[in-house]
Formats: structure tokens, sequence, C-alpha cells
């Protein structure tokens, strides 16, 4: 099946319970692997989990964890409408959901949507920092739909994908460095996930021609059919984790544009790269949270992987 993004139920936590337990069916035990995702319970509801080494760590009032992050021995955890550092709780104020986050430093950046009686902020596309709003299309005129995607910060540069529509005119995709608006590519369409390498910019995402691409520089990459959930680069070469959209749904990513077919998956939603090895979250194809490492599946439970991290 497909990897979508799920509707979340508000979030407002006080106290988290983490439990946990150890997966009898895995086939390795790979220290310094995290995971994000949830776990569907027997009365058709689901709970917010990450995974460390293949044990489950579970977060009482969440039903799902969108991503993970690992710094300087810190667990950073995005829900719905906040995060949680090493388990402690931030709610973002006027949110009505997020979509991604990024560390820099203590520093920390999450993308998302106000809720709609956040005065006019219904057609702006925003960012929080450490818990205060930013909003992107201040100032600009006309703007009648924005939203963001993805956020990367490198030095003290904030790169933010989006969207816009000026006018009820078609919604185009832009990035903002620090707050000033760029256009991607003429058919840019739906922007999802950008990095920054030696001041390259890479950006993957939707094009009105060719489906899921990545551009560098805005140069398009074509992809050969393929859906995008997730991007990292590494050492300047560009991974891509996704899932083919030709036949059946087959989890795989892409190295600089060749793909590698991920065995026994649905889906593949995000990556990681630390040497020669590739870590990749996803989803099995008998709905089930799994990884890869190098190709070789685990399955961590029944539900679903959001993202992956590796660290100490």
């Amino acid at each position: 099946m497909k990897f979508k993004k799920f509707l979340f139920l508000s979030l407002f936590v006080s106290v988290i319970t983490f439990s946990c337990k150890k997966d009898s069916s895995s086939q390795n035990n790979n220290s310094n692997v995290y995971i994000s995702g949830y776990l569907d319970t027997l009365i058709a509801q689901s709970i917010g989990v990450y995974w460390k080494d293949n044990i489950t760590y579970r977060l009482s009032g969440a039903s799902q964890i969108n991503s993970i992050i690992i710094q300087n021995g810190d667990i950073y955890l995005l829900g719905a409408t906040g995060y949680w550092k090493n388990g402690n709780y931030t709610a973002l104020p006027n949110t009505a959901f997020t979509n991604s986050f990024f560390i820099s430093g203590s520093d920390v950046y999450v993308t998302g949507s106000t809720t709609t009686s956040s005065n006019t902020l219904t057609a702006a596309a925003i960012y929080w920092k450490n818990g205060q709003l930013v909003n992107l299309t201040q100032g600009l005129a006309n703007v009648t739909a924005a939203g963001t995607a993805s956020i990367f910060v490198s030095g003290s540069d904030v790169y933010v994908t989006g969207n816009i529509g000026i006018n009820y005119r078609s919604q185009s995709g832009v990035f903002w460095k620090n707050g000033n608006m760029q256009s991607i590519a003429a058919d840019c369409y739906l922007p999802k996930s950008i990095a920054v390498y030696n001041n390259d910019v890479y950006i993957a995402g939707t094009s009105l021609n060719n489906g899921d691409v990545y551009w560098k520089n805005g140069v398009e990459q074509n992809l050969g059919g393929a859906f995008v959930n997730s991007m990292t680069v590494y050492n300047g070469d560009v991974y891509i984790a996704g899932f083919t959209n030709y036949g059946p749904d087959q989890a795989a990513y892409w190295k600089n544009g060749t793909p590698v077919i991920l065995p026994n998956g649905s889906s593949a939603t995000g990556i990681a790269v630390v040497g020669s090895d590739v870590y990749v979250s996803g989803n099995g194809g008998s709905n089930d949270a799994v990884y890869w490492k190098n190709g070789v599946i685990d399955t961590l439970g029944v539900g679903a992987a959001t993202g992956i991290a590796v660290g100490n």
C-alpha cells in the first residue's frame, strides 16, 4: 500500500509514559537504529511509538509519531501538534498538524499548518522555531493559498520548501532561504523534501511533466517512475526513499537516480546513510512496520514506520 500522511488526533500530553518490549521476530539486533511510527491495537486504534535497537517505546496519548531525529545523544520525536525531546513534550501554538522538523544546535524547527482560528494564517506558509511562529508569506500581496513541507538548516541559513498560490491561480512549488522566496523550477508543482550540501540545494518532489523527480540547483533529475517520501544527501550522493508507481507498489530507494528495490515492502518512508550502510524505514506487504539495512528486512510490528535515524 502507498504511504500516506494520516489524520492526527489532538495531542495534549503532560506526562509521557514509556513501556517497552523485545520483538522476538527480529532478524537482527542493530544497535543505534531509531525508527518512528505507530502500532495498531486490537481495538482498531493506533499508538505512537519509536523503536531503538528493535525495542518498542510507547508514548501514551499519541496516535502516531511523524519523524525522529537523534542529535548529541538526545532523542527528538515529532508528533501531530508538537514534539518531544528526551520525553519532555512541547506543544506548538495554533497547530493544525506538523509535517517535518530539523534540529540545529539547540534550536528546533518545525513545518506544518496553523489552525483556522489563528488570525488570517490559513493562507500562509509558516514554520516554528523553538515554538515561535514564523510567517514566510507575511508582506506578500494576494496570497490565496500557501503551505510548507520540509525544512533544512545549513549554518545560519534556513531553507523551507512549500507551495504558494497568488490570486487563486494554480499553486507552484517554491523555497525560502532566510525568508526570501525563490522559485525551484518552472514545472515544480509539489516540493516534498529539501537538503543542502556544499551550498548546492537539492529538492525532491513532483513536477508537472515527469512525476516525482529531484532538482539540484533547479536542474531536474528524472527518477523514472518514483513516488518520493523523503530524501537525504550524504557525501554528495542523493538518496531518495519512496516506492515505484508503476504496477504494484514496491518499496525502493534511489541513489543518484538509480533505483534499488527493497524486498517484501510496499513503501519506503525514511532513509539514513552511515558510511557504506543504507538504512530505510517503511511498510511491509502485510501492514507491518519494517526497516531495511542494506536491503535486509526486519519486521517491527503491525503498524507503520514513518522515519529513521542512526546515532548514539
